[in-house]
């Protein structure tokens, strides 16, 4: 996310529009029917909204360790719940 922050400051239209395709197909995004066709330039805008929606989609990727993990610790609160339930008689 820094790196399009860092990316969408550069003034020079060119420089700016060659970042984003870099950047976009690090990220593995598709840069099909982003020109313009009266001009043949890329569109910034579609570019930019598929690059965020392509850190959107990593960050849920990642976010099912999360629940795995406290989902997890449940069953090993409940457990040792349990077993003080059950033990402490």
């Amino acid at each position: 996310m820094k790196e399009l922050k860092q990316i969408i400051q550069i003034n020079k239209h060119d420089d700016r529009e060659k970042a984003l395709m870099t950047l976009a197909q690090k990220l593995g995004v598709s840069t099909t029917r982003c020109a313009n066709p009266n001009t043949g330039r890329v569109e910034e805008d579609i570019i930019i909204d598929r690059i965020y929606q392509a850190y959107a989609l990593q960050y849920a990727n990642r976010s099912w360790i999360i629940a795995l993990i406290s989902s997890v610790a449940s069953v090993i609160s409940a457990a040792a719940a349990w077993s003080v339930i059950f033990i402490g008689r």
